[in-house]
């Protein structure tokens, strides 16, 4: 199974944005897609069967907000870090909003 043409798009319209202020990113063979500064603060992971990316990403006591994409604390999380947070984006409508907050958290983090 693979990500549909629609949503594939829609990855790489997020990383291009992002890249734009977040110059070090790199995909993995976890498989995500990761964007770093001094810490890795962001991975993306395609969750092929619901047609969604899903979104991890760093606050470690930031506080991000948002009332277009439904934003969940993670109560434990396998990488570095005290807190991380989950978004799904499910369509192109959300994708500004997703750069949004990861921008807001690599300025968090620099």
């Amino acid at each position: 199974m693979q990500l549909n043409q629609a949503n594939r798009l829609l990855l790489l319209t997020l990383i291009k944005k992002c890249g734009q202020f977040c110059a070090e990113h790199f995909a993995t063979n976890t498989p995500d897609y990761r964007f770093k500064n001094k810490v890795n603060f962001c991975l993306i992971t395609l969750l092929v069967r619901e047609q969604k990316i899903r979104i991890h990403i760093r606050t470690d006591g930031l506080r991000l907000s948002s009332s277009i994409l439904p934003i969940n604390r993670l109560p434990k999380h396998n990488y570095n870090g005290k807190e991380w947070v989950e978004i799904i984006v499910g369509d192109n409508s959300q994708v500004d909003e997703a750069v949004r907050l990861i921008k807001q958290t690599y300025e968090y983090h620099s």
